[in-house]
């Protein structure tokens, strides 16, 4: 049986150098309160669409594909960062 390895994470530098070392098979990118159980809502990607960016970019030219969990609008899909 074949299994797969996908990281959620928030895209903070610590975590980005922690996927860059364990090398997952994906990414999820998700948003992260200290306070939460469980993650509640998605990325602002209007907001932090540079910064996502970069990470998106770091993290496939690693090699690992990457998804992000984006907070639910009419208008996210003209907002999406680009890429495969």
């Amino acid at each position: 049986m074949l299994t797969h390895f996908n990281m959620e994470m928030t895209p903070t530098e610590e975590m980005v150098a922690i996927a860059l070392l364990v090398k997952p098979d994906y990414i999820t990118l998700v948003p992260e309160r200290r306070e939460e159980v469980t993650t509640e809502g998605g990325l602002d990607i209007a907001g932090q669409k540079s910064r996502l960016g970069e990470v998106v970019a770091q993290l496939q030219e690693a090699g690992i594909p990457v998804s992000l969990f984006i907070y639910r609008c009419r208008s996210c899909p003209d907002r999406s960062i680009g890429g495969n």
